[in-house]
């Protein structure tokens, strides 16, 4: 053992020495750098790229220190006079702050010995008045045990990617940014949380807001999701978030514990669980792609939407999960609704209610927002006594190097209306699309969904060849009697009033609304006698041949 510490030790100062003499007979470049806001003509939180002619990171020497998180090919810093060194040759420098502003480029040809400043202008090229951005999934080293990411980092990567209110989720810590926050005087440019990842081996779950000085909620040896539910509670959170509920098993096809308690994406029923405890779920997750077979997010989108069928009403949430300074924090993140767009002033009751609420849009290089009538927004409740149509207005922004390709509108699982985007090249985008669809015959929800290019530059490499953006719903009380009304709760009130007839039961189910009535058949399955089970599986059979929404149930009902 002492000889291999030798050796390693040999290698070190060989290395050490080597990289010094370099650095004296190499004659690197010293590059000094400024982001500036357009709009403020002030230096602004920011992160410098840097790629060689094929793309690729390079490395950057005795780079600045103070108030940066500096990796191979990444300089994070507060905006004014950071500096590191290069090797003489060509590059390609980027400037950036996540997807709400511009991308600013300057390629350069550094000499030997040279030094020379670069100063880079950026501006805000889309507009999300109302809302502050958030992530919430973030990591430290110090405290999830995992990842390269220090604590003084972390603080200049959310100001660098333009997170306004950060939620602070180590695994079974109660991590509390304010203090190093306050020490690096990052206090202007966001409003931190103080979050937990509950982790356990029945999921993780990011839970908010919590008290530092409390202990964690316990996690060890946890079976069942409403005993760790409870336990959570407990210690004062408001907010719980399940995380990638899905992930890839080694064959490609998603898992996770929607997979391990078997979640029908139809009809939103589990078959090892009575019923789902949390009251958000992650959406997207930026840095845990779901599946191999299904690259589009739209697998984990069927999980919410059964869930919504089933009458839970689950926030749908975005976050990075970055655990590194490489793993761009924010790169999926939340829009939560807010009075202030005053990122130091963000009142945390405020904003825990409207995570809540429903008041939330989920993003990843778009953004999109949803209004019925010119009135009502997500969260809402809306009554259409009288109302021969549903009109409304969908809102599709993104900065000029993201391009979103086409918007869909969700209404109880099925897509109603879709639209697709012609985006200039180079130019950020804004608009507002206008639709107008059927009154439903039953009570229902509605949701937008753009979907997007990936993005392939190493300044905002997506994990996933997609972008994306995602409303939560507004839900629709069809008949006016001032209720929603779930296609479960649907389905439970028409076998209440209703004589179910085995003999009938075919007709009857075909009479419903599809989404009611295949709700109807998975309550009569996970009631029936085993003496019914062979008939109602033939009739299931039967609907299945003539119903696309059945052939999928019976197929997940064969999982």
């Amino acid at each position: 053992m002492s000889r291999i510490k030798g050796l390693l030790l040999l290698v070190f100062v060989f290395q050490n020495v080597f990289a010094h003499d370099e650095e004296v007979k190499g004659g690197k470049a010293l590059v000094k750098v400024e982001v500036i806001d357009k709009k403020s003509k002030s230096f602004t939180p920011s992160r410098i790229t840097v790629v060689n002619e094929d793309g690729k990171l390079v490395r950057l020497f005795r780079a600045t220190k103070k108030r940066t998180a500096v990796r191979k090919g990444i300089f994070y810093f507060d905006g004014q006079k950071g500096s590191f060194k290069l090797r003489p040759g060509k590059y390609q420098f980027f400037a950036t702050k996540g997807f709400e502003w511009s991308l600013a480029q300057k390629k350069i040809e550094v000499g030997k010995g040279e030094e020379l400043t670069l100063r880079f202008e950026i501006e805000r090229e889309v507009d999300t008045t109302g809302y502050v951005a958030s992530d919430t999934h973030i990591h430290v080293l110090r405290y999830s045990k995992h990842g390269d990411i220090r604590l003084d980092e972390r603080m200049v990567t959310i100001a660098g990617e333009g997170i306004e209110l950060p939620i602070a989720t180590d695994h079974n810590h109660n991590t509390d940014y304010l203090p190093i926050q306050k020490e690096h005087k990052f206090e202007d440019h966001f409003t931190s949380i103080v979050g937990n990842e509950v982790t356990t081996r029945i999921g993780h779950i990011n839970v908010f807001p919590m008290d530092p000085n409390e202990k964690a909620p316990p996690h060890f040896g946890r079976r069942h999701w409403h005993t760790l539910v409870e336990h959570i509670k407990e210690k004062g959170a408001e907010v719980l978030v399940l995380n990638h509920p899905r992930w890839r098993k080694k064959n490609g096809d998603p898992r996770g514990p929607f997979g391990k308690y078997g979640l029908n994406q139809v009809t939103g029923s589990f078959k090892k669980i009575e019923k789902f405890p949390f009251n958000a779920i992650e959406l997207e997750n930026s840095m845990t792609p779901t599946s191999d077979n299904e690259v589009l997010p739209f697998f984990v989108l069927k999980d919410w939407m059964s869930l919504l069928n089933h009458g839970y009403k689950v926030t749908a949430v975005g976050g990075s999960d970055s655990h590194t300074v490489k793993g761009i924090v924010g790169q999926a993140r939340s829009y939560v609704k807010s009075s202030t767009d005053d990122p130091s002033k963000i009142n945390e009751e405020e904003v825990v209610k409207n995570f809540k609420k429903g008041r939330v849009l989920v993003s990843k290089g778009i953004f999109t927002d949803l209004k019925l009538f010119n009135e009502f927004v997500v969260g809402d409740t809306v009554s259409l006594k009288d109302k021969s149509a549903i009109k409304g207005t969908i809102t599709v922004r993104s900065p000029s190097w993201i391009r979103p390709k086409e918007v869909f509108l969700f209404q109880n699982g099925e897509v109603v209306w879709s639209k697709k985007i012609n985006k200039e090249k180079e130019r950020p985008l804004d608009i507002k699309l206008n639709f107008s669809i059927p009154v439903p015959k039953i009570d229902a929800y509605l949701f937008a969904y753009v979907l997007g290019d990936g993005v392939e530059g190493a300044y905002w490499k997506t994990k996933d060849p997609y972008t994306m953006a995602a409303t939560n719903p507004i839900y629709i009380d069809a008949d006016g009697d001032k209720n929603y009304f779930s296609p479960k709760k649907l389905a439970e009130d028409w076998i209440k009033e209703n004589k179910v007839n085995l003999v009938e039961l075919e007709d009857q189910i075909k009479n419903l609304v599809p989404q009611v009535g295949v709700q109807v058949m998975d309550i009569l399955f996970r009631k029936a006698e085993s003496e019914s089970l062979g008939f109602l599986n033939k009739l299931l059979k039967n609907l299945s041949l003539k119903s696309k929404l059945f052939k999928r149930y019976m197929e997940e009902r064969l999982k």
